[in-house]
């Protein structure tokens, strides 16, 4: 923190205390006066003049003494901000310092010791550089609460300087102690589940340092847990090391040191010890209860996405084949007809019956319910017939609202290795988002065009267009264009997402551009060309 910042804060209670002391001068120079005058004056003039110099003198002082409890109030509170860090509320490293300067103090009059750990997350820079600063962010602070939680009410966690951690354990029993404890943060630390989504798998490495067995100053104890740490780090993530002794990580039980004198008898050590052996296997079973509930939440929350997911496909599916039906038959209610016009009509009819069929056969396969996968049945196949099957099944739709649709292809054939049915769904799908975005009077292009190996299929109209910001999540589910709700046949954000799944499962790739809102859309698909 600069100097200037630190300034910042402290004018306030600076401020008070400088009205503290110019009103203690005047009352100092009014009782000055009140002296001076005192001799000239006669004698019953001079009770009244005491007594009100005494009033004020009493009043003044009363204001003093409450402006200086406020300033010093404010300065307090100051100090206290300037000692503590602004993103995990724990010491910063100057009040860390201070205080192992007095705890070194302490252990040396009562001849006790202490230790100090120095804590260092893992990957903490790839978590910052693939996260984001606010998911590291996040994760400071629950490593913080976790240090917290694993000490006493009398040990400081600090966080010394960007993703280290230095720990202080005044008064320790045993040097074993520190080990638990480091052993038990470790665990903590692992057990983190709460930041980001996915989580974030969080893990560190601590160096443990004792005085005085390491050092007797501060600087000397930070260096040994320092370098103890870089020991640990070397080992693999998740473990501790003291200073000069073996690595242990998170999984292993701290070693308890035996009291000198103890005289404990070896069937109660072996007790004991079967005792914390239950205990450690209890605590193990606990936690992976845990895991496998959060785990299991987790695959449930997938599975009903999923199975959402899959029923909006269906749901789309089922319909997408209705409309041209209904026109066709509306048409043929009409009478209007002639014969060429009733036969394509019937084809129509005849062709999205066939899709409907195939859908629902595919609904009752164990492959598509299971997984919710499109089922392909492939073959070698003429896309120039799909297209001329998608445009003939479109045109009694695009005609009431007496739009224009022309299909340009190429004189050759154009063999793909596809799902006849699932290529129509895909076109049809587009010519559908094409009739429902682009006014009466319209006009709507299909054109087929080689492009070496590979053929694409461009659905382009004048439309509505699309916006820039909606462009690049335009094929995601649920996605829809703002004036969705103003457009015939309504729009649940389906179909173009259907259309990428089921290009991607024949191995093409779609495309979507827009110059802009009213300046039209284009689609384009590009496959493969069969190799025979």
């Amino acid at each position: 923190m600069s100097p200037a910042h630190r300034k910042g804060p402290s004018q306030p209670a600076a401020h008070q205390l400088a009205l503290v002391a110019a009103r203690r001068a005047r009352m100092a120079r009014t009782a000055r006066r009140a002296c001076a005058d005192l001799p000239r004056l006669a004698p019953g003039q001079r009770l009244p003049l005491l007594l009100e110099a005494n009033e004020r003198l009493v009043v003044a002082a009363l204001d003093a003494e409450a402006r200086a409890l406020s300033a010093r109030q404010a300065l307090g509170a100051l100090m206290r901000v300037n000692q503590r860090d602004s993103l995990t509320g724990t010491p910063n490293r100057a009040l860390m310092l201070d205080r192992l300067a007095h705890a070194i103090v302490g252990a040396e009059r009562r001849q006790t010791r202490l230790a100090l750990l120095f804590v260092d997350l893992d990957r903490f820079k790839q978590i910052n550089d693939t996260r984001g600063h606010a998911i590291g962010d996040e994760v400071l602070r629950a490593v913080a609460h976790r240090l917290e939680d694993a000490v006493r009410a009398s040990d400081t966690v600090s966080r010394y300087s960007g993703d280290e951690f230095v720990v202080l354990l005044p008064e320790l029993a045993q040097p074993g102690d520190a080990l638990t404890v480091a052993t038990k943060m470790l665990a903590g630390i692992a057990a983190i589940r709460s930041v980001g989504v996915p989580p974030v798998a969080i893990s560190a490495s601590i160096g443990i340092a004792l005085y005085p067995d390491d050092g007797s100053d501060g600087a000397t104890l930070l260096a040994c847990a320092d370098a103890a740490m870089y020991r640990a780090k070397e080992q693999g993530p998740g473990r501790a090391c003291r200073h000069g002794a073996v690595t242990v990580d998170a999984a292993e039980p701290a070693p308890v040191a035996p009291r000198a004198g103890g005289g404990l008898s070896p069937d109660f050590l072996d007790e004991t010890r079967a005792l914390l052996g239950d205990l450690r296997e209890a605590n193990e079973q606990l936690l992976l209860a845990s895991l496998s509930a959060r785990d299991l939440q987790e695959r449930a929350s997938a599975a009903h996405a999923r199975q959402l997911r899959f029923l909006s496909m269906v749901a789309h599916e089922l319909r997408n084949p209705i409309l041209p039906i209904r026109m066709a038959i509306e048409s043929l209610r009409r009478g209007r007809a002639d014969e060429q016009q009733r036969g394509q009509h019937y084809d129509v009819i005849r062709q999205q019956m066939g899709s409907l069929a195939r859908i629902v056969d595919d609904l009752t396969s164990d492959c598509r319910l299971s997984g919710g996968n499109f089922r392909l049945r492939l073959a070698t196949i003429d896309l120039v017939q799909v297209l001329v099957t998608a445009v003939e099944s479109a045109r009694p739709t695009m005609a009431q609202k007496h739009q224009t649709l022309k299909l340009n292809l190429p004189l050759q054939s154009l063999p793909v290795r596809g799902d006849a049915v699932r290529l129509a769904q895909i076109f049809g799908n587009l010519l559908s988002n094409a009739w429902k975005y682009t006014p009466a009077g319209g006009k709507v292009d299909v054109t087929a065009a080689l492009r070496g190996r590979q053929v694409a299929v461009t659905v382009a109209d004048d439309g509505t267009g699309i916006e820039p910001d909606l462009l690049p999540h335009i094929f995601e589910m649920f996605v829809r264009s703002p004036d969705a709700d103003d457009v015939p046949g309504r729009s649940f954000g389906i179909g173009l997402a259907v259309v990428r799944e089921l290009t991607a499962a024949h191995g093409g790739e779609i495309v979507a551009t827009s110059a802009g809102i009213g300046r039209g859309s284009q689609f384009t698909v590009t496959l493969a060309l069969a190799d025979d």
